[in-house]
């Protein structure tokens, strides 16, 4: 069994630093931007079945996720994953509530928490015995803590160097242990538009020994003699590992990556896949979850054209290539910590809806 530890979007109460403990809580505009967009990071994962607190903010964060990526997992609420009760502190602003010294008999302890969680995954471990199982879990800041330690082995002293899974994000374990994710920075731009160019710079400024890899077959000669001539403009100091189709075959970890280009590893699949855009978006999604959850790269650089922008396509398949490109594009950058989109050299950062949903109080 494989586990997605996902933790509901942002709160009114998050953003008053207000305990929320076990009361409801209620998701502000970016917390439901934060769970839609949690959807489509998780688009193409085989997820089969959804575990939630039954607290509102999650239940409804869980609700938003599945909504977003399609998911059509059973969703099942179970009390056992709610956060750490405050008693009569709920409701009010952390910086009055005491020490758990002094107010032992009413916050919960991080043991009694713990005893919930280990009899909800013993029964988890029960029900999803096929390792192939991927389980998602909607749970809530602190409980997620606990949970992560529980999972990792560790005493429960470990729960202090966990840290929060910010809102609506995710971490994934396979067999009690934390699959690395990457950072991803995602350019796309015309023909022409600078995208190589500076997301070469880019891992210049990051690694003094980047990896190139690259997914361009050897189509002919001339090809190939494009192909040489990059090689040597590129420079001694990168690494160049050509792989066409299966990324995450790669031997990748720890390193600086740019990846050059998604058109390229796309026209592949499409072209192996006897131009079904359909299978060919599946497999796309499914090797790119693959390649994220297991490549251990220190970053990835990833570059892609919008081919969209450019003169209609003359023929079906050619238009179907443009769709399946256009989605595949938004879903890698849907999984990336930065955007951009060059335009005559020029990097302009592009921002997620959630970013343009962030609210400000003053106390």
């Amino acid at each position: 069994m494989r586990l997605l530890i996902a933790r509901h979007g942002e709160t009114e109460e998050n953003l008053r630093s207000i305990c929320q403990g076990q009361t409801a809580g209620t998701l502000t505009r970016r917390g439901v931007a934060q769970c839609l967009q949690l959807g489509d990071k998780l688009k193409g994962c085989p997820i089969t079945h959804i575990y939630s607190s039954d607290q509102l903010r999650a239940r409804r964060s869980a609700e938003l996720m599945m909504s977003s990526s399609g998911c059509k997992a059973p969703l099942v609420l179970d009390e056992r994953l709610r956060e750490r009760s405050f008693g009569r502190w709920e409701g009010r602003p952390f910086v009055e509530i005491p020490s758990l010294d002094e107010e032992s008999h009413e916050i919960e302890t991080v043991e009694a928490i713990a005893e919930r969680l280990q009899s909800f995954l013993q029964d988890l471990r029960q029900r999803h015995s096929n390792e192939e199982d991927l389980v998602l879990l909607m749970g809530h800041g602190f409980t997620m803590r606990v949970l992560e330690a529980l999972l990792q082995g560790g005493p429960l002293a470990k729960v202090e160097e966990i840290t929060f899974l910010p809102n609506g994000d995710y971490r994934l374990y396979e067999g009690g242990k934390l699959c690395k994710r990457p950072k991803v920075v995602y350019i796309s731009g015309g023909q022409r538009s600078g995208k190589s160019g500076y997301a070469q710079r880019l891992a210049r400024s990051l690694s003094d020994r980047p990896i190139y890899l690259a997914t361009a077959r050897h189509w002919d000669e001339d090809f190939e003699r494009r192909i040489a001539r990059h090689q040597a403009d590129r420079g001694p100091e990168w690494t160049t590992i050509e792989e066409p189709r299966y990324l995450s075959q790669t031997q990748i970890a720890g390193r600086v990556v740019l990846i050059d280009c998604v058109t390229l590893w796309l026209t592949n699949i499409y072209s192996d896949l006897e131009f079904d855009a359909e299978a060919s978006l599946s497999e796309a999604r499914r090797e790119w979850q693959q390649l994220l959850h297991h490549c251990e790269a220190d970053t990835l650089i990833v570059v892609s054209n919008e081919i969209g922008m450019s003169l209609h396509a003359s023929d079906a398949s050619s238009r179907a290539f443009v769709d399946l490109q256009g989605w595949v594009n938004q879903y890698i950058s849907a999984t990336a910590d930065e955007a951009y989109l060059m335009v005559s050299g020029r990097a302009l950062r592009t921002e997620l809806i959630s970013d343009l949903h962030i609210e400000r109080y003053d106390f």
